[in-house]
């Protein structure tokens, strides 16, 4: 268990899971995201960075991720997303602190 005000890897996890989990099978298999699946996750949990992302900005993000042609994005490609963000994340905190 977590300390209060503090998130354990196992929580972090649990969360990554629970996101796929809430768009995933929408649209059919519960296993994968759809484009339009991806499009609700990216818009609703990025909300502010992604507020103006259009159809063509969420075509290139799901092709970028759908690393198997199958015209889905299933766990493991979702999670390449995610270490990738947040690897992104990190280098930009770090270049912020280094100014």
């Amino acid at each position: 268990m977590a300390c209060p005000g503090k998130m354990s890897m196992c929580d972090c996890i649990a969360g990554l899971l629970n996101i796929f989990n809430k768009y995933s099978g929408k649209d059919g298999d519960p296993d994968t995201l759809t484009k339009d699946e991806l499009k609700d996750l990216l818009k609703d949990e990025f909300g502010g960075l992604l507020k103006n992302a259009d159809q063509v900005k969420v075509d290139q993000v799901f092709q970028q991720l759908d690393r198997d042609g199958s015209q889905t994005v299933d766990f493991r490609e979702y999670m390449t997303f995610v270490c990738s963000l947040a690897v992104c994340c990190k280098e930009c905190l770090q270049s912020g602190q280094k100014k």
